[in-house]
């Protein structure tokens, strides 16, 4: 399912959602046959004490544990491991496995002599499906899942990836695959790689970001021409991580297979969770220093060299096999580039303007 929603696109699989579900359930089912409360519970307590971390705990936070060990029951257990294997697997989400692309670019001033200031936040690029727009369209862009997008075809902007589930991402700008800068293959391809990876992250919000930007002065304006104008296109192919490889690798690992695992949850939980919590501190604050000064302002220059940084665009790249990803349940989509004079003659109105504010004169 690919959908357009207020300028981005979602290409959704909520097939993988019921199938993860089904999963959980009997994964859930198979590790709770393993679990055997004892009959004399000071065997879990005793349990407990073996674990060092345990005596790094406050005293009340260790009369709790002890407490929890004699009174906990088979009923209570099985809900907390299916609590636990369902943010897991993501399934506490609203949304479906899904990657949403939105497209940004940092708008240009008009060169009158004055001084212009950016709003805080880039420029988001408008969508609209072709089946708008039946009459002025050749057939053949009816016939597949596209969209227009107005831009000016000299100007830099920025692809942003989000996703809640590994996805496979291939990009092709023009005739050219954007990670070989080669013609595209229908395929994923391992060595050299023709794909990047987009995988959500538990992070605050849920989800990491992946972002990288593509130029459209040479690749996107090369082979469809309408009203005697040359266009550019961009070709997508999203490929779902196997639910199996997804399963095992997100999941399976999550769950205490043993009752002295289930506790060891509770006694190493808060120091990991402290970990985890700074890291992500950390995270935020080098992701939102270098783009910001002190006024809200979006610092281009300093975004754009980050996001064309090789070393961060090695790190879209995977180490799993191409066998992974399930390539048989691909979407597919195209976003047809235009510049002013096609939207126009497209659509029968005009592009959107950039915001701008003028400053004071030079």
């Amino acid at each position: 399912m690919i959908t357009l929603d207020q300028g981005t696109l979602f290409f959704a699989f909520p097939e993988i959602r019921e199938q993860l579900r089904l999963l959980v359930d009997r994964h859930v089912q198979g590790v709770l046959t393993s679990y055997v409360l004892p009959r004399d519970r000071d065997e879990l307590v005793d349990e407990l004490g073996s674990m060092r971390p345990f005596w790094s705990l406050t005293r009340r936070r260790q009369e709790h544990l002890i407490m929890k060990a004699r009174l906990v029951t088979g009923a209570e257990i099985e809900a907390l491991l299916r609590k636990a294997a369902s943010v897991a697997a993501g399934l506490n989400n609203a949304s479906p496995p899904q990657l949403a692309v939105k497209f940004q670019h940092p708008p240009r001033p008009p060169d009158d002599a004055r001084i212009y200031v950016f709003p805080a936040g880039l420029e988001e690029l408008p969508l609209c499906p072709t089946t708008d727009f039946p009459e002025t369209l050749p057939t053949s862009w009816l016939n597949q899942t596209a969209f227009l997008m107005p831009m000016n075809p000299s100007d830099p902007f920025l692809m942003r990836f989000t996703a809640n589930y590994p996805f496979a991402v291939k990009v092709a700008v023009g005739n050219l695959d954007r990670v070989t800068v080669e013609p595209p293959l229908s395929r994923l391809q391992k060595e050299p790689p023709n794909y990047l990876v987009v995988s959500g992250e538990l992070t605050a919000n849920g989800v990491k970001e992946r972002s990288f930007v593509l130029s459209l002065d040479a690749g996107c304006v090369v082979n469809e021409h309408f009203a005697g104008r040359k266009i550019g296109r961009i070709d997508f192919q999203i490929c779902p991580l196997r639910l199996e490889s997804y399963f095992s690798e997100e999941v399976a690992h999550s769950i205490p297979r043993t009752l002295r695992e289930f506790f060891a949850w509770f006694v190493y939980g808060p120091s990991i969770s402290a970990k985890q919590a700074e890291m992500e501190r950390e995270h935020q604050a080098w992701q939102n220093d270098p783009l910001t000064d002190e006024s809200g302002a979006i610092l281009l220059g300093r975004k754009f060299e980050d996001e064309l940084d090789p070393q961060y665009v090695d790190e879209l790249l995977d180490l799993r096999e191409v066998a992974d990803w399930d390539q048989t349940e691909s979407k597919c989509c195209s976003v047809h580039v235009c510049n002013s004079s096609v939207w126009r003659q497209i659509t029968g109105t005009n592009p959107p303007q950039p915001r701008f504010i003028a400053e004071c004169q030079r």
